[in-house]
């Protein structure tokens, strides 16, 4: 059995204003409906997330909320992480190689430059910067979370957000 990773960035977000912090961020108006667009497109693809990650950012929180709806598995809650929001490599492996192994698909939602530079350590493949609401599948060919490492995974798809716009129009 494989295991699959969702690497989702958070939708669009309003820029911060004076004295606002990072975290406190919330989506756009649009940002909002991207962010559903997006949950009934990995639906419509059939995407069951067994578990799904979300930054502590607001405008993480509330992409995962919208994305949930459609994609988590049995009604199951989000889990808000500290280490997605200004992590590491390491600290994304450590998060990867410490799941589950009853879980075959999980989605992390977080942020630019770490979701990338996670791809690239785990598939080998440069990716760059993702769009707001852009995704990133991975799979690796292991039944055994603990065993996924750099180059262990491939790159199946990037997932833009033209993609599931134009579905929803």
């Amino acid at each position: 059995m494989s295991k699959e990773l969702f690497l989702i960035r958070h939708s669009l977000a309003q820029e911060a204003f004076r004295g606002q912090a990072d975290i406190e961020r919330e989506l756009t108006e649009t940002g909002s409906i991207r962010a559903m667009q997006l949950g009934n497109y990995l639906h419509g693809r059939g995407v069951q997330a067994d578990i799904l990650f979300s930054s502590m950012a607001n405008r993480a929180r509330r992409t995962a909320e919208l994305v949930s709806e459609k994609v988590l598995s049995n009604n199951l809650e989000v889990i808000y992480h500290e280490d997605l929001y200004e992590s590491s490599v390491r600290l994304m492996l450590s998060l990867i190689n410490s799941l589950d192994n009853s879980f075959g698909k999980v989605v992390m939602i977080g942020h630019n430059p770490i979701l990338p530079y996670t791809v690239e350590y785990l598939t080998g493949t440069i990716a760059d910067e993702l769009e707001p609401g852009g995704v990133m599948h991975l799979r690796a060919s292991t039944d055994n979370w603990a065993e996924v490492s750099g180059k262990t995974m491939e790159l199946v798809e990037y997932i833009s957000p033209e993609a599931y716009i134009a579905k929803s129009e």
